[in-house]
């Protein structure tokens, strides 16, 4: 996995206890090399994707696999972190989930709906309700 040999120490045993409670095939795909031979050999090759745009692509799965990325934002985050466009982006995500990444699947829905909601921004009040008049009233700091 892209990023594993720079882990020492705490990074790496944070890393082993994150994957230790993931599903068993979920924990299998992230060492899977064979997934890192696809991304290299076939999407590389398919659609001409550098040398950094793989090793971004192989960030981009292991932070599905970890749950990090959901697969309803998995387009979304490749497109804009490959610098590739949807169409493409859409057709390199449909290849890792009908090859490689397919066996884990179900398992990364359910991660996904554990996975916390975002609750909305809170609504900005009005400059007005804050300070209506915009006066600091300096006199009142000893109290």
């Amino acid at each position: 996995m892209v990023d594993l040999g720079k882990m020492t120490g705490l990074a790496l045993d944070s890393f082993d206890k994150r994957i230790s409670v993931l599903p068993k095939a979920i924990q299998d795909s992230i060492y899977d090399f064979s997934i890192a031979e696809f991304i290299e050999d076939v999407l590389g090759e398919r659609f001409e994707l550098t040398a950094d745009q793989k090793i971004e692509l192989t960030r981009i799965v292991r932070d599905i696999l970890m749950g990090d990325i959901l697969l309803s934002d998995a387009l979304r985050v490749m497109s804009q972190k490959l610098t590739v466009p949807v169409d493409v982006a859409r057709e390199i995500c449909n290849g890792l989930l009908s090859g490689p990444l397919a066996p884990t699947i179900e398992d990364l829905k359910t991660l996904n709906k554990r996975q916390p909601q975002t609750s909305p921004p809170p609504t900005a009040t009005s400059p007005g309700q804050i300070n209506p008049n915009n006066i600091v009233d300096l006199r009142d700091q000893n109290k």
